[in-house]
């Protein structure tokens, strides 16, 4: 987990004024939720397998 936390801590800071450059900032910002959504459901779907 803390590797995958420290790879997404690099790589966000870097990605995210990339896609606002190019798509605008409303896009940056979706695209961070949809991320953050993502990364949720796959903690839950983890979860659920070990309970």
């Amino acid at each position: 987990m803390n590797t995958g936390a420290n790879i997404g801590g690099t790589i966000s800071p870097t990605l995210t004024p990339l896609i606002a450059q190019s798509l605008g900032w409303q896009h940056a910002i979706n695209f961070s939720a949809l991320m953050a959504f993502l990364g949720a459901l796959l903690i839950l779907g983890c979860a659920k397998r070990e309970g």
